[in-house]
């Protein structure tokens, strides 16, 4: 397994690159692969830059089965961001993450994920996400049900 892990900071137009070890990237598991778990949920965790320093991150995990690619781009201070996921195993698998800030006073923020399936983009979360006083957060989900059937019909056509 090979993992590259790269990265811009504000300022610089070239890329730095890590080489990390499976070990580094993924929690404790018994045999690493594509789908282990990593050790953090965000991938600027991983740096010792905060979210406002960083503009790029690329992460591409290399097996003899597959690839998974990780392309991250941050604004608003690090607050906004969009990542784009790329997977090589059977079939191809892209899905798009995006998540800004919308209001700053009440810490909310909209995230959307939508997934590529049989040329169309399908929306396959869509919610507002708020930080509460006491530390939790709370979340509105958009009703998104006419695509997950729409999805999952498409889904069985193409298998």
């Amino acid at each position: 397994m090979k993992i590259t892990f790269k990265y811009q900071i504000k300022g610089e137009k070239h890329w730095r690159v890590l080489n990390l070890k499976p070990e580094e990237y993924f929690d404790q598991d018994d045999k690493y692969d594509l789908n282990s778990s990593p050790k953090h949920s965000n991938f600027h965790e991983y740096l010792t830059y905060s979210k406002v320093e960083i503009l790029f991150i690329h992460i591409i995990i290399e097996t003899e089965y597959g690839r998974r690619d990780f392309k991250q781009s941050f604004w608003n201070d690090g607050n906004n961001f969009i990542i784009e996921r790329i997977d090589s195993v059977d079939r191809d698998y892209r899905e798009i993450i995006i998540s800004s800030l919308i209001d700053n006073e009440k810490k909310e923020w909209e995230t959307l994920r939508i997934v590529s399936n049989n040329h169309r983009l399908f929306p396959a979360y869509h919610g507002v996400i708020r930080d509460e006083l006491d530390g939790t957060q709370s979340e509105r989900k958009l009703d998104l049900q006419l695509f997950k059937e729409l999805f999952k019909s498409i889904s069985l056509e193409s298998s």
